[in-house]
């Protein structure tokens, strides 16, 4: 039977991906418009920014960096918007101990740069890795203006999830939110954490998470309370 137009009608703010995630499990039509509206919204801001940057950060570069380990040693990995799903938590969790911070410490911290990890994609992540250096430097020298941390706190905290929210929402919705789910093991997901800022040049949740000295030291303690 044929639906009509008012079945397709866009979602309403009481029917978004997040607040009825068991709607997208099930299928129902109101949840799966409210993706659709949500992917289309992102499109938007991603067109009037000029890249895809508002819509992917380091939660995209854990994913990339999977796929692109996976393409130099032929290990098979999940998709990419499963492993996304995965990383989200992972980089909820970065932020919520970011913000808890009053007054870290700053200091540029670049990505690791091992041809081993990226195969016959090294020389396209090393020009990458090199615009990353100077993002970093730029990143570093704006948050060390006075009061520019407390404002970046206060710009983001409102929009944060905790990981705890965002782990229980994927649940709900039947998406893969953690390690076993996606087929990766432990130890390959940290390595796109530790290695994945250098496979893209723009400064990300990562990035930040190593300027202000949670990452590397977290990054195990993160892994395994959230996903593994």
């Amino acid at each position: 039977m044929a639906r009509g137009p008012q079945a397709f009608a866009p979602a309403t703010r009481d029917a978004t991906v997040l607040s009825n995630p068991e709607g997208l499990a099930n299928r129902q039509i109101e949840a799966v418009c409210s993706l659709f509206e949500a992917l289309v919204l992102s499109g938007c801001t991603m067109t009037l920014h000029g890249s895809s940057l508002p819509a992917s950060g380091g939660e995209h570069v854990i994913s990339h960096a999977l796929d692109m380990m996976s393409d130099a040693d032929g290990e098979p990995h999940d998709l990419h918007g499963r492993q996304v799903g995965v990383a989200t938590v992972v980089a909820a969790a970065l932020w919520e101990r970011m913000m808890s911070m009053e007054k870290p410490r700053l200091a540029p911290v670049y990505p690791p740069l091992d041809p081993a990890v990226w195969g016959p994609a090294t020389p396209a992540v090393v020009r990458q890795r090199d615009a990353k250096v100077a993002a970093v430097d730029a990143a570093c020298e704006v948050l060390s203006h006075a009061g520019a941390w407390d404002e970046l706190r206060k710009r983001v905290s409102d929009h944060l999830l905790a990981p705890a929210t965002l782990q229980r929402r994927l649940q709900r919705a039947d998406g893969a939110w953690n390690l076993s789910q996606i087929g990766c093991a432990r130890e390959r997901f940290l390595t796109a954490i530790r290695h994945g800022g250098a496979m893209r040049g723009r400064f990300t949740s990562i990035d930040l998470a190593h300027v202000v000295g949670v990452l590397p030291d977290a990054a195990e303690e993160i892994v395994d309370r959230w996903v593994a």
